[in-house]
């Protein structure tokens, strides 16, 4: 059943993929290197290894180790419980990332922090930012005073974009990219980071129709973000779209 909920994310993500075409064409970006990687197969081995890792770790401890982790305990709303668990999980994958990049001696644009390209990322995610905020209608939002909740609600939503797309769209998709080129690279990142999020849609009740509704949105959103940092060859601008695109969603 098509609500209005589901045509303005669809209206949401189609503009985030067109603005995302435009600004890659900046010449900014023309004027960075690609990153690259001189042993391509044995950067896939390592990303093949961390995605089954956090495959793994991330329905562990979604159905056995995440009942201790109530929103409640910490005086919050219960509704946040979920997002609670996810930025765990996330914060416990990016972890794992970044220990593997120091302990490989590998800089951080390996993983899609890219400081040369750091202004125009922060540029681009203003401008997706921005044009999510008006399409869902809640451009006003910001200027009319937040409450606390929402504020709250927005760092969770941060702290889980950042850490899952600084794994999945920095670390394993350029690794896979590199070896296996940019379509099937990003499609099969897409396809991992969607799994990945799969335990935590239960919540909505498996086989549902809100379970399908939200995975199918899910998984477009995916390809969206994927595609976002190929054009924008920076982790920040996915992750901030991702932030608050799934802030608008729990407001």
């Amino acid at each position: 059943m098509i609500t209005p909920e589901i045509i303005s994310r669809l209206a949401e993500m189609s503009g985030a993929l067109a603005v995302a075409m435009l600004l890659s064409l900046s010449p900014r970006l023309a004027n960075v290197p690609v990153v690259g990687f001189k042993y391509p197969q044995r950067e896939t081995n390592y990303a093949i290894l961390i995605s089954a890792f956090l495959l793994i770790f991330g329905s562990l401890f979604y159905f056995f180790g995440a009942n201790w982790l109530q929103a409640e305990v910490l005086n919050l709303d219960p509704s946040l419980t979920i997002l609670l668990r996810l930025a765990f999980a996330a914060l416990v994958g990016v972890l794992v990332v970044v220990v593997a990049t120091i302990y490989r001696t590998q800089p951080f644009r390996s993983m899609g922090w890219h400081k040369n390209l750091l202004r125009p990322a922060l540029q681009f995610s203003l401008a997706l930012v921005l044009l999510t905020l008006f399409l869902q209608g809640q451009f006003l939002t910001l200027f009319s005073g937040v409450p606390k909740s929402s504020l709250i609600t927005l760092f969770l939503c941060l702290v889980i974009a950042l850490s899952e797309e600084s794994a999945f769209r920095g670390y394993i998709q350029m690794r896979l990219v590199s070896n296996w080129g940019k379509y099937w690279g990003w499609a099969i990142t897409s396809i991992l980071y969607f799994v990945w999020r799969l335990p935590f849609l239960t919540v909505y009740g498996w086989g549902t129709q809100t379970f399908w509704i939200t995975g199918g949105l899910l998984l477009l959103q995916s390809f969206l973000l994927g595609w976002i940092m190929q054009k924008s060859r920076h982790v920040l601008v996915p992750a901030l779209y991702h932030a608050f695109s799934m802030w608008i969603a729990f407001l």
